[in-house]
């Protein structure tokens, strides 16, 4: 009798080159946590979607922190963004490598998003979505399917691709760009060029010239895409990086002022004050009362 689950040919199907054997190369991944474990700082090298599968975190992403994500919800993480979380009950997440190119249909791709829905109303890049009923239905095979050890790269990117069309055709235009808000424009190219080498170079003139663009044409078109200088945008994520450094790390103010290039303890403080309202001690100690 034939059996009706389990992989055929399991051998011959690992040992095959398009087999996906590393992390990169596997575009779904799962991963499991206890209660109680945490998930470490990471800088998050391509933009990915984690589906909380079972369980709940607490996640803190760029300048968002607690989080709290349980089971039957998925979040988009933008390439270069820096997460961590900790782990509240049991979990099971799955990890899915985004790729903006994946079209959603021949009619719709995510560039049309910035056309058609009023940005003004996306209060922030931190959206969270649930997870419904067809796209549940595609995750309980995808999961069932990685168990049994299918990782054919062909098979991924077909998955992928359908979970594009799920996505496209159970979410509404406005939840979509809720949901990709960190990297929709309508120069999305340019965009993930930005995400992808900023925290690579030390000035607006090496990020123009990797991009083979005269720092003119470059910050011209920088600013078209992201609404403001390269210079005001760059200082946001330093102060993003910062404000985690002191929620999130038992670093010293002397340590996070220069891995951060603060010349003095008064300008580190001047730049939180500015920022956040705050000095470097009363950010950190509204952390120690709310875990008090």
């Amino acid at each position: 009798m034939c059996k009706t689950t389990g992989l055929f040919y399991a051998n011959e199907h690992m040992s095959c080159s398009e087999y996906a054997k590393s992390h990169e190369e596997r575009i779904f991944e799962r991963f499991s946590f206890q209660r109680g474990d945490v998930i470490p700082e990471t800088l998050i090298t391509h933009s990915i979607i984690v589906f909380v599968w079972k369980g709940a975190i607490i996640a803190q992403c760029g300048p968002f922190f607690d989080n709290r994500i349980h089971a039957g919800t998925m979040l988009f993480l933008p390439n270069n963004c820096i997460c961590s979380a900790k782990v509240l009950s049991d979990t099971v997440l799955l990890r899915c490598f985004f790729d903006k190119d994946t079209q959603m249909c021949t009619r719709f791709m995510l560039e049309s998003l910035p056309k058609v829905v009023n940005f003004t109303s996306i209060h922030r890049a931190f959206n969270p979505l649930p997870i419904r009923e067809r796209v549940r239905q595609f995750l309980v095979n995808l999961y069932a399917c990685l168990n049994d050890g299918l990782g054919c790269y062909h098979f991924h990117t077909m998955k992928r691709q359908e979970l594009a069309l799920l996505f496209r055709g159970y979410y509404s235009r406005e939840e979509l760009a809720a949901f990709f808000y960190p990297i929709l424009s309508e120069d999305m190219s340019f965009k993930e060029f930005v995400l992808s080498h900023f925290r690579k170079v030390e000035n607006v003139e090496k990020l123009a010239e990797l991009a083979n663009l005269s720092p003119t044409t470059f910050n011209r078109r920088f600013k078209k895409t992201f609404g403001i200088s390269f210079a005001q945008w760059l200082e946001k994520r330093k102060a993003e990086d910062i404000l985690r450094d002191i929620r999130m790390t038992d670093k010293t103010f002397s340590e996070i002022a220069d891995a951060h290039g603060f010349s003095s303890a008064a300008y580190f403080t001047t730049f939180c004050k500015r920022h956040f309202g705050k000095s470097p001690s009363e950010i950190r100690s509204l952390r120690s009362e709310k875990n008090g």
